[in-house]
C-alpha cells in the first residue's frame, strides 16, 4: 500500500494504525510536508481505501518517517528524575570502570579483558610480592577474574593499602569516589608493576625535599607533568578555578596525590577518559 501527500507523490507504508482519533502511517521514508489530504491506496494503486481531511484533526504532524493525523499532541519529553540521573552516572562510571579492567566485557564470562589479557601476553601479571607502586586487580566474590582495580601504598601481613578510584564505603561498592582502603590480600588476584623511565625517581625524590605540596600545574616535577597535564586536558584533574586559562590555576596535589595518578595513568586507567577528550591512551 502507499499514500499520497501534499505533492501526491507515492510514499510506500510500511504499517499503519488506524483507531479512533488517531490515523498512524509508518512510511519508507521521510514524506514531505502535509497537504490538504492524506490517501491511501492499494498496491497497484487501483483502489483508494481511505482519505483522511488534515483539517479535520488537532494535531497533525510528521515524525520521522511516520505520518501522524491525531487529536492528541506529542508527549512532551519530560526531565529524568534524581534517581534516574544517579542511575546513569553510576552506569557511566561502572562502565569506566571495566572498560580499564576488562575492556568493557563482563568478567564472569570471558575471563579476562583487554588490559588483563594484554598484561599476560607480556608476561608483566604477577600474582603474589607486591609492593608500593603496583596496580593490583580484585574480586570479591572468590573468583579470580579481576573486577576493580587499586594503587598499592604498602602492604603487611595479611593486609594491601590501596588507592583507588570509583570506590565507596563496601568492597565492591561504585559510589565514584577516590579513598586510601584496606584491604584483605585475599580479594587480590593479581597485579601490574609499572614500569618507569630512568631518573624518574631521583628526579621527584630531589624535588619532593623541597616541596611536598604541589600548589599550581607549574610545581609538578617534570618526571610526572606528561601524565597530570594530560589528566587536566582530559578533565580528571580539575582546579579551584583561579586562572582557567592558563597554567596558574591551584591544584593543591600532595605528591603522593600525583605520584598515584600518574601510576595509574601509566597502567592504562583513564584509557577511556582520554579517549573520550580525544588524547593519546596509554594502551593505543
Amino acid at each position: 500500500m502507499y499514500i499520497t501527500t501534499k505533492t501526491n507523490r507515492h510514499h510506500t507504508v510500511v504499517s499503519q494504525s488506524i483507531g479512533p482519533g488517531e490515523v498512524r502511517y509508518i512510511l519508507d521514508e521521510a514524506p514531505e510536508e502535509l497537504g490538504a489530504t492524506v490517501s491511501l491506496y492499494t498496491a497497484d494503486g487501483g483502489q483508494c481505501l481511505r482519505t483522511d481531511t488534515v483539517a479535520d484533526y488537532l494535531h497533525p504532524r510528521i515524525v520521522g518517517n511516520a505520518v501522524i493525523l491525531s487529536n492528541t499532541p506529542e508527549a512532551a519529553p519530560t526531565s529524568p528524575t534524581a534517581a534516574e540521573i544517579k542511575e546513569e552516572r553510576s552506569t557511566a562510571i561502572k562502565a569506566s570502570c571495566a572498560e580499564a579492567i576488562t575492556g568493557g566485557f563482563d568478567a564472569d564470562v570471558l575471563g579476562r579483558g583487554s588490559l588483563h589479557y594484554t598484561l599476560t601476553e607480556k608476561g608483566l601479571y604477577i600474582t603474589g610480592g607486591y609492593r608500593s607502586g603496583d596496580l593490583v586487580f580484585m574480586n570479591f566474590s572468590g573468583k579470580n577474574t579481576p573486577v576493580h582495580i587499586g594503587i598499592v601504598e604498602s602492604v603487611a601481613a595479611g593486609t594491601i593499602i590501596t588507592i583507588e578510584g570509583n570506590t565507596g564505603s563496601g568492597n565492591d561498592a561504585n559510589d565514584g569516589q577516590v579513598q586510601r582502603r584496606h584491604r584483605e590480600l585475599k580479594y587480590v588476584v593479581g597485579g601490574y608493576r609499572p614500569q618507569y623511565e630512568e631518573g624518574t625517581e631521583m628526579a621527584v625524590k630531589t624535588q619532593v625535599i623541597q616541596q611536598t605540596i604541589y600548589e599550581y600545574l607549574t610545581d609538578i616535577p617534570t618526571g610526572f607533568k606528561k601524565e597530570i597535564t594530560a589528566l587536566m586536558n582530559a578533565g580528571v584533574l580539575k582546579g579551584d578555578g583561579s586562572d582557567p586559562d592558563s597554567s596558574g590555576d591551584r591544584i593543591n596535589l600532595t605528591h603522593d596525590q600525583a605520584r598515584s595518578f600518574v601510576i595509574e595513568y601509566r597502567g592504562g586507567a583513564f584509557d577511556r577518559a582520554l579517549l573520550a577528550a580525544g588524547l593519546t591512551p596509554v594502551f593505543a
